[in-house]
């Protein structure tokens, strides 16, 4: 899974509208009410607010909110599964034979993959294609509604000639990082992915730089071991509370927004994850179920389900994959 990596290719399709005259980074594009929905790295934008195209832009290259990504992608598209298909359709024009994209932002999904070499494709293909959009990527910070949001890319400015270009995580994927570096007249890319943490995936990105390109044969053991990474993640378990199983996914959105928003149960889930599960068809019926929370331990989703259910709140523990 590529995780944020993913944006790279919402940023070409926008990058191709506007060289194209179909958008200008003047344009202003609306917050639906899905786009603000995608977490945890985000602007934290209402719906119905509107964003500059030049800003959702500097968002999803700096901070890699998921909110701006999605809103880019639902303007340019219409919505996020049409968007999903431009993206596809830009992979395989672009040579990218291992790569299928199912969102704009990376969050996680079992059916969007990559590989690092796919990947570097990418990077060169962008760059290639528009140079002069390439300075998005080189901010060292970005500036949005008085805030200000550091670039992810931690190697900017720390290491010589590095000018780009994204970072990504998520549980299975790991840590992953594009780097794009100048030196003399020519320009590396280089691509981590799978790593433990973030000083790791850096420590690693920096040995590459400065002292070997990989060979053939050590990418593709890097590739096989990084599988075997992602298959561990995958089958590993977690414990949950489970609060309400729906017909459709957005059924189920639509519960956990209640939820959220339920005066009685503020305290008990202020600082809580609401996710929706989509469980194995049962008699060829699809359904979701509505969660709180991914816990280590057994014990702590029972206090949870216990602080519900003193609220009048049915709700089960569950573990899961």
């Amino acid at each position: 899974m590529p995780a944020s990596l993913t944006k790279i290719m919402t940023l070409f399709l926008t990058f191709d509208a506007l060289k194209e005259k179909k958008l200008k980074l003047t344009d202003s594009i609306r917050m639906s009410w899905y786009a603000a929905t995608r977490r945890p790295a985000k602007l934290y934008l209402k719906p119905g607010r509107c964003i500059s195209v030049e800003d959702a832009i500097k968002a999803t290259a700096v901070k890699s909110a998921n909110d701006a990504a999605t809103a880019l992608a639902e303007h340019l598209a219409g919505n996020e599964k049409k968007f999903a298909k431009l993206m596809n359709q830009k992979a395989k024009e672009i040579g990218l034979h291992q790569t299928h994209f199912r969102n704009a932002s990376g969050l996680p999904n079992s059916r969007q993959l990559s590989t690092a070499r796919d990947i570097a494709k990418l990077a060169k293909a962008i760059l290639d294609c528009h140079p002069e959009y390439a300075h998005f990527f080189s901010l060292p910070y970005f500036s949005f509604n008085r805030r200000r949001y550091k670039n992810t890319n931690t190697l900017l400015g720390k290491v010589v000639g590095v000018d780009g270009m994204k970072t990504g995580y998520t549980f299975v994927a790991g840590h992953c990082i594009v780097v794009t570096q100048s030196v003399d007249d020519a320009r590396v890319i280089g691509v981590v992915m799978g790593e433990e943490t973030p000083k790791r995936r850096d420590v690693v990105m920096t040995y590459l730089l400065k002292n070997q390109i990989p060979t053939l044969a050590q990418i593709q053991q890097a590739e096989r071991q990084l599988t075997q990474k992602r298959r561990r993640r995958q089958v590993s378990l977690y414990w949950a509370v489970q609060t309400g199983a729906f017909r459709s996914r957005k059924q189920a959105i639509q519960f956990n927004a209640q939820l959220r928003k339920n005066a009685d149960l503020q305290d008990v889930l202020s600082d809580k994850s609401l996710f929706t599960r989509l469980v194995a068809p049962f008699k060829q019926r699809k359904h979701y179920t509505t969660r709180v929370g991914r816990f280590k331990t057994e014990d702590e989703a029972h206090v949870l389900c216990q602080s519900m259910k003193e609220k009048s709140l049915s709700c089960l523990v569950v573990k899961s994959r």
